[in-house]
């Protein structure tokens, strides 16, 4: 029986791993798809009136998104992050306030609450939606009694 034995180059494995290496890290980096954003900013009035003081919130339940900004004193809100592109309910609430009753001291007296209308206030009642589209996109609403 005749062993032939064949000369191994000696960079040979190296080479090899090197290799291994920049396909581990090009799998790696390639991060998979990206999502696509935009910016959301408006106002909301009720009959022509900015509504100066609670929360917008942006929902798509069904992708297990919320995003939510402040309303100014001029009924205008600006969504603070990008917001993934896609199809949101539209809802205005009151925004949290602090504690009535401070551990400190008698209990404070409260603002009288914000008179929107029942039906914009939760996003299983409002028929208030915004599509987000890439870049930026303006939601104005003006609510009706």
């Amino acid at each position: 029986m005749l062993l032939v034995r064949l000369k191994q180059n000696p960079l040979r494995p190296l080479v090899q791993g090197v290799v291994t290496l920049l396909l581990l890290i090009s799998l790696g980096c390639s991060g998979g798809s990206t999502v696509e954003t935009g910016r959301v900013a408006g106002r909301i009035t009720l009959e022509g009136q900015p509504v100066t003081e609670g929360m917008v919130y942006l929902t798509a339940p069904q992708r297990g998104i919320d995003a939510s900004a402040p309303l100014g004193a001029d009924g205008r809100a600006a969504i603070p992050d990008p917001v993934e592109v896609g199809d949101y309910v539209v809802s205005i609430g009151i925004a949290p306030g602090p504690d009535p009753r401070p551990e400190d001291g008698p209990p404070q007296a409260s603002a009288p609450p914000i008179d929107i209308p029942q039906k914009y206030r939760s996003e299983r009642t409002t028929d208030l939606t915004v599509t987000v589209q890439k870049g930026s996109n303006t939601a104005d609403f003006d609510l009706q009694p």
